[in-house]
């Protein structure tokens, strides 16, 4: 068994279970009662799509993630950061319907953590949102790192998103391996940086599809949690 340093976890799909939906006209009929917003929910959610497509076009590059901040401070017509940040974690909390650690999550973090093994974090996702869940959830102790794509402005599988988190902490490549949830984010990250991976099959997907896409993008083993992959004594 091959002994790895650091240990990079992507979140949403791998450690957390989560939805969200943002479409419904619920969703916006809540956020304006609960925010004291003036507009009628049709107009905040058709401004709110508007502002995201705004955003999006001034980064045309590939793979670009855009960071919602300047939307919320246009959304919610404020300039103040901590009430964007409060408001932004409100539309975020409405927004979802299901959010919760995986079972066997914080054991095994906490577990690598006892053995002195670095713990890290490599997300698509807002800093408005995923620093705030961190917290509520408890998982932000275990960290050693965290790298967001909405702070860098690239998201998986842009390598760059990756290269920013080994070189801010200083990680070899050979001396990490990766779990995320994702074939076309996660898997094929982690195959084009020569990175060993781990598959978290949260999908549920079938064996003949996740043999097919290992032979496509060559992860060590396929799992049904961060659990059962440590448990079998591969990584």
């Amino acid at each position: 068994m091959k002994q790895y340093q650091n240990y990079i976890f992507d979140l949403y799909g791998t450690l957390i279970d989560i939805h969200t939906d943002e479409e419904s006209f619920r969703f916006w009929h809540e956020l304006k009662d609960q925010c004291h917003l003036a507009e009628q929910p049709a107009v905040l959610r058709k401004r709110y799509y508007e502002l995201c497509e705004e955003e999006t076009r001034k980064h045309p590059q590939a793979n670009a993630e855009i960071d919602l901040y300047p939307v919320f401070a246009q959304l919610f017509h404020t300039h103040d950061e901590m009430q964007i940040h409060r408001l932004a974690y409100h539309f975020r909390r409405l927004s979802r319907h299901r959010f919760e650690v995986y079972d066997g999550v914080e054991e095994v973090l906490s577990k690598l953590k006892e053995e002195g093994k670095g713990i890290y974090l490599l997300s698509n996702a807002q800093v408005l949102f995923t620093l705030p869940e961190l917290k509520e959830t408890g998982l932000e102790q275990y960290f050693d790192g965290i790298c967001i794509s909405s702070a860098v402005g690239f998201r998986k599988p842009e390598l760059l998103l990756l290269e920013n988190l080994l070189k801010k902490y200083k990680m070899a490549k050979q001396e990490c391996v990766f779990f995320g949830n994702d074939f076309e984010d996660d898997m094929a990250m982690a195959h084009k940086a020569g990175l060993d991976a781990v598959y978290i099959n949260t999908a549920g997907w079938p064996d003949d599809v996740i043999a097919e896409r290992q032979k496509e993008y060559g992860f060590l083993l396929s799992a049904g949690s961060v659990k059962e992959a440590l448990e079998r004594k591969y990584v």
